[in-house]
């Protein structure tokens, strides 16, 4: 947990030098996004037949994140941006017959800390489209799995989480319109992907956790 700390010193000491220089305005919003997750699967070529199972037994699964932003407006056409949001996501698998295993699910749970730049394009004060891309620092809370069987539903927690890369870094790309609503208020639609670029753990199989939905944001500039 120390290194994740020390992670959101970093990323909100480097936003506020950064916006230091011909800064007009900071910004405060809210963010909410809905995302279907899934992940990308390596294995060492001994894994090659345990990948082509996985892969035809894992498929995604509904996830969100949510939290607060902060901003800082470079000028009236770029920002850089960070905050703190909490998400879950995961994979699932539909069943697995051989085991009487069904209705399997495993679920991540993960503070997570944006630093991204946003470009807003156009002149109108009314909506602007914008791009955004930049990482996501995220430290995973907890790591369950649960599933159905026949006579029964079991749940296993993990409790080792050591074992996990607990400090996961994504890289983020978003596309949206931001509208204005009333006086110096603010509401963002945009569609998102994200990308583990580390596994969720180190072992002969290694999962990267990503992630695609439509978020909203509503915020307030000062």
């Amino acid at each position: 947990m120390k290194e994740f700390f020390l992670v959101i010193a970093m990323c909100f000491g480097a936003t506020y030098l950064i916006a230091q220089t011909d800064s007009t305005k900071s910004e405060f919003g809210l963010v909410f996004y809905n995302e279907w997750c899934n992940r990308l699967l390596t294995v060492d070529e001994d894994n090659e037949d345990l990948k082509q199972e996985l892969d035809s037994l894992e498929t995604g699964a509904y996830g969100f994140s949510a939290g607060f932003i902060y901003g800082r407006k470079l000028n009236s056409s770029w920002t850089i941006q960070s905050g703190l949001t909490w998400a879950s996501r995961g994979y699932a698998i539909d069943s697995i017959s051989d085991a009487g295993v069904f209705d399997f699910s495993s679920r991540v749970s993960m503070l997570e800390i944006p630093f991204t730049v946003i470009k807003e394009f156009g002149e109108s004060q009314k909506a602007r489209p914008f791009l955004q891309t930049g990482i996501l620092a995220g430290y995973v809370l907890q790591h369950r799995n649960s599933w159905k069987q026949v006579g029964g539903t079991a749940e296993f927690e993990s409790t080792n989480l050591e074992e996990l890369n607990r400090i996961q870094w994504s890289a983020l790309l978003s596309a949206g319109v931001e509208f204005s609503v009333y006086e110096n208020w603010r509401i963002a639609l945009d569609a998102r992907f994200r990308q583990a670029f580390q596994p969720l753990s180190n072992t002969d199989w290694k999962r990267y956790l990503n992630a695609g939905g439509i978020g909203i944001i509503i915020k307030k500039e000062f």
